[in-house]
């Protein structure tokens, strides 16, 4: 039997959000249907209890010089390690150099490029990440890279900064949910302009950015304002920016007009969508897919490389292509981002019927380009499977 130990970052647990399933098909399929053994180290809290997976620690952990001092006194002999996230890749590196276990980096998408800019090269800690990066991925202990596409700069960080080998470096489509059982209801039945957010709620999602096109859409324009409906969908990430959130809602008399709904159930999200004439996924990458499958258009901005993914689905409007990263955005970029989103919405709120029609399109190019998840799931396992037969 093939013995793997996952250095494991996506907080398995029994929720039917998209990691979680596709997590469980890859692990079922390399138990079930390849034979491996699998030892789970937890970088992140995971309380999915399968008899398919034995965790090595009670309490995670995502340290990696820790998680290697912990390893090295598991006395088990690995065929391969599995690294999710740059930091399970330093202790992966750090555990071939002692025990010559090869590896493979399992990066679900980073905003490292983004810290590539000029100016911090004379970073220390920059330069320091950016050599680590390059030591360990071009490492004869690193067998793969793989990623999940996400819309960040993935393909631009791994091959065109680090210039790691093409045939190293794999970039594997999200999946899309199989079935969805659409209600759309007609926006001629309505009044209202319906926009829904769905995702974590955190400052990474820039869901302040809409807020303050709203608040500025009601000084503007109080005829369009007072027919728009927002409904913010996830689970709060950051306590205090979701608190900054609701008192600017406040502050302003947003209250009528924007929700912040919590722990919904996909069913509930699903209906959420159906409702909605529009969707706001400004970094939230999972979510523009759902929207399209649900027939919602999306507005969303080049974070990375999504422009690229999605140049061909009418469905998808992307804004400030010239911004390319997620992080780190100077005032310039946020204004030019709200300034865009604002004539958007404005443009949108005066061609509902041609949203309807131009989402039924996005639904068509996402059942014809991304797979499902037993598709997506395959294509990771037979990736981890070429570098296990090539050992």
């Amino acid at each position: 039997m093939i013995k793997l130990l996952i250095l494991g970052n996506t907080g398995l647990d029994e929720k039917n959000n998209s990691t979680n399933l596709r997590m469980r098909k890859i692990f079922e399929i390399l138990h079930y249907q390849k034979e491996c053994f699998l030892d789970y180290y937890k970088l992140r809290d995971a309380k999915l209890n399968v008899p398919h997976i034995n965790y090595l620690n009670k309490d995670a952990n995502s340290n990696p010089i820790k998680a290697f001092l912990f390893l090295i006194k598991v006395n088990s002999k690995y065929d391969l390690l599995i690294a999710e996230t740059f930091n399970a890749s330093i202790a992966a590196y750090l555990y071939y150099l002692l025990r010559r276990t090869p590896f493979i980096w399992r990066q679900f998408g980073t905003t490292f490029n983004d810290d590539l800019n000029f100016k911090n090269y004379f970073n220390p800690k920059i330069l320091l990440k950016l050599l680590l990066h390059k030591l360990i991925a071009s490492s004869n202990g690193c067998k793969a890279i793989v990623c999940t596409e996400d819309g960040c700069a993935n393909s631009t960080l791994f091959l065109d900064k680090l210039k790691i080998l093409k045939n190293k470096f794999y970039i594997v489509k999200n999946q899309r949910t199989e079935n969805i059982n659409l209600k759309k209801t007609n926006c001629k039945e309505r009044q209202t302009f319906n926009i829904v957010q769905i995702g974590r709620i955190n400052s990474w999602k820039k869901i302040h950015l809409v807020i303050d096109v709203i608040i500025d859409i009601k000084k503007e324009r109080p005829d369009i304002f007072e027919l728009i409906q927002f409904d913010i969908i996830g689970i709060i990430d950051d306590k205090d920016y979701e608190m900054n959130l609701v008192n600017n809602i406040n502050l302003y008399g947003l209250e009528n007009h924007v929700f912040i709904e919590q722990n919904l159930q996909y069913s509930e999200i699903e209906e959420k969508l159906h409702n909605s004439d529009l969707s706001i996924s400004l970094t939230a990458y999972n979510p523009i897919i759902e929207s399209l499958q649900n027939e919602v258009p999306v507005i969303t901005y080049e974070y990375g490389e999504v422009n690229s993914i999605f140049k061909d689905c009418p469905a998808v409007f992307v804004l400030a292509k010239n911004i390319k990263k997620s992080t780190n955005l100077s005032n310039t970029e946020e204004n030019q981002i709200k300034k865009e989103l604002k004539d958007k919405l404005i443009e949108s709120f005066y061609k509902r019927e041609k949203l309807h029609n131009i989402g039924i399109e996005g639904r068509k190019f996402v059942e014809k380009e991304f797979p499902t998840i037993e598709e997506h799931s395959k294509e990771i396992v037979d990736i981890y499977m070429k570098v296990i037969n090539a050992l």
